[in-house]
């Protein structure tokens, strides 16, 4: 029924000749169901393999609704691709105050992220 709705199907082999095993070894052999023999099958069938060995997918957000000041602090990040909040204001010669909003902002727009010990890092 699974095969009919264009689902994937799965079976364990059982021993050759075994009755119990004919329905498995059955689907198997008809090429209506993958073979697996352990768990790790199972994951590498289905493409849920841990996050770390997969590469994330990166999106680049259009810089189209940016500021001159927005653009400035961008700026820096292509030296580095993480900065301290002094850095950028040493950089950019504006207080922190208005750098923080400016960070912040940029943050909502998901083309930054703030990082502990007030760093941030280019997304």
């Amino acid at each position: 029924i699974a095969n009919s709705y264009n689902k994937d199907v799965f079976a364990f082999p059982g021993r050759a000749g075994d009755v119990l095993a004919e329905g498995c070894n059955g689907l198997i052999k008809q090429n209506r169901a993958t073979l697996i023999e352990n768990a790790a099958d199972l994951l590498y069938a289905m493409q849920w393999e841990e996050k770390e060995k997969r590469s994330p997918a990166k999106q680049t957000a259009l810089l189209l609704n940016l500021n001159d000041d927005e653009r400035s602090i961008l700026k820096i990040f292509e030296k580095k691709n993480e900065l301290h909040i002094d850095e950028i204001c040493h950089s950019t010669q504006m207080p922190v105050s208005k750098v923080s909003c400016l960070l912040l902002q940029l943050e909502f727009n998901n083309v930054i992220k703030s990082r502990p010990g007030k760093l941030y890092e280019l997304i």
